[in-house]
């Protein structure tokens, strides 16, 4: 009886393998197509907007720390570089209050769109003219 190569358990596995390292890189490669097509026809959102969201986050972080440092929210922003009576800045450099299209964030202590539980901190994308701010959509 002639024995075919295929028909070995050990052929069988090798086989195996290698349609799952093909399906695998079939995958990603469907992932990066889907990725590029993305960036190049703006499928995705902006990074730019993801990173104007997390600092303005962290700029009503850092209105809260003046808030317990000093009993109240600053006046404007700037107050965080360098707060009245002294003292250490909360923030360490003027680019931390600026958004990413080079403007400085806009802020209203009141908080309107946080309902007056937290600080409301946003920018403008000059591109779409998108609002994006420190509060849930």
């Amino acid at each position: 009886m002639i024995e075919i190569e295929n028909d070995k358990p050990e052929s069988r596995k090798r086989l195996l393998k290698s349609e799952h390292i093909f399906l695998i890189f079939a995958a990603l490669t469907v992932v990066v197509v889907a990725s590029l097509m993305g960036i190049l026809f703006g499928g995705f959102d902006d990074s730019n907007g993801c990173s104007a969201r997390s600092s303005a986050e962290v700029i009503a972080q850092a209105c809260h720390l003046y808030k317990l440092r000093l009993g109240k929210y600053p006046e404007e922003l700037d107050k965080l570089l360098k707060p009245p009576y002294g003292g250490p800045p909360i923030l360490h450099s003027p680019p931390d209050i600026i958004d990413n299209w080079g403007h400085n964030f806009h802020y209203d202590p009141s908080g309107p769109h946080n309902k007056g539980e937290n600080v409301d901190v946003w920018a403008v994308d000059p591109k779409t003219e998108k609002i994006i701010g420190n509060w849930e959509k």
